[in-house]
């Protein structure tokens, strides 16, 4: 049991940031990912975004704070 936690660990610190981020993205639900992945890598407004998937904005708003909090714990518990 020892063994399988540090090396689950070791693993963990042998992640590059990228990796790490990769790693709590695909965790997220399919919306909020889709979400934060348009928001960061295709530079979509909120508003954009909203029109496109049929949230409101204060939605967007919501799971883009729900994403950016993923990460923020990632971080901390890593």
């Amino acid at each position: 049991m020892w063994r399988f936690l540090a090396t689950f660990q070791r693993r963990r610190r042998d992640e590059t940031p990228l990796q790490r981020i990769e790693r709590v993205v695909s965790r997220l639900d399919r919306t909020t990912r889709e979400i934060f992945l348009a928001h960061r890598l295709d530079d979509m407004s909120y508003t954009e975004i909203a029109e496109r998937t049929g949230l409101s904005v204060k939605q967007v708003e919501s799971r883009m704070a729900k994403a950016m909090r993923r990460l923020a714990e990632a971080e901390l518990r890593d």
